[in-house]
């Protein structure tokens, strides 16, 4: 679960808004929307399943998995934080080195922000949640970039792939490929893990 699923670009933080309370004043139990939602097991539910909250009057979580906080709302009055979705400019492609066979999600994350950045001061790569919610304003409707191209977590975790570091490839676009209309399960390419590839630069 992520408090800012409809918020996007560089602006989103690990707790949320800049502009929001440090704890959730709303009263109630909070949630946010899917992926990373599922909570404790709870055969009564349709999912089989109750969802991730935070508890009133409690901070915000620094993580999101696993979940720190409460884990079984399922019936009740709820609260939700409503954000505006921010359009992303395109700024364009860089291209990085992925290894994921010795680079964890983190490391192959950070090689993507400074490409990035290289090439476009103060740009930052796209998240796969970004490709598939059609927000980056400007993006060609394809990856015109000539490689596979790879987007940050959250999200991103492609196919296993037990050679990998973390134990799964990358979810990715390939070349002259549409960009998703969504992202979960994702519908794109899921097996990226090693080669010379593009980000997406915002």
């Amino acid at each position: 679960m992520k408090l800012l699923a409809a918020q996007s670009c560089s602006t989103r933080t690990a707790n949320g808004p800049d502009d929001i309370t440090l704890a959730n004043t709303s009263g109630n139990f909070l949630l946010g929307k899917c992926p990373l939602c599922a909570g404790a097991a709870h055969a009564a539910c349709v999912d089989g399943h109750a969802r991730n909250c935070v508890r009133p009057a409690e901070a915000w979580p620094t993580v999101a998995s696993p979940w720190p906080s409460e884990t079984n709302c399922h019936s009740s009055t709820r609260s939700a934080i409503c954000v505006r979705a921010m359009a992303c400019p395109f700024r364009g492609y860089a291209t990085w080195t992925q290894a994921a066979t010795t680079q964890s999600d983190a490391i192959q994350d950070a090689a993507m922000n400074t490409a990035c950045n290289a090439a476009y001061a103060g740009s930052v790569a796209a998240t796969i949640e970004e490709l598939g919610s059609g927000v980056i304003q400007g993006l060609p409707a394809t990856n015109t970039s000539g490689n596979y191209a790879v987007g940050r977590c959250p999200s991103c975790e492609g196919a296993a792939h037990a050679a990998c570091v973390e134990g799964h490839a990358r979810n990715c676009v390939q070349p002259a490929v549409a960009f998703p209309a969504s992202f979960t399960p994702w519908p794109g390419f899921t097996n990226c893990h090693s080669a010379t590839r593009s980000a997406v630069c915002l």
